[in-house]
């Protein structure tokens, strides 16, 4: 199973450099920016879940 990595560009939590820094260590994660959704993603569970179901490429 691949590994997805999904970061909101809003998160109050977890700065967004993370994604970067994250994905540089898991080259071949998928990467998800996200414009908005907060740490929670909220208003994003359908699209997460249905990036989740795709299967790997």
């Amino acid at each position: 199973m691949a590994v997805a990595l999904h970061h909101c560009r809003d998160d109050e939590e977890v700065p967004f450099d993370h994604l970067a820094l994250n994905a540089a260590r898991m080259p071949s994660a998928y990467v998800v920016e996200h414009p908005r959704g907060g740490h929670q993603f909220v208003g994003l569970v359908e699209t997460i879940a249905e990036a989740v179901a795709r299967p790997a490429s």
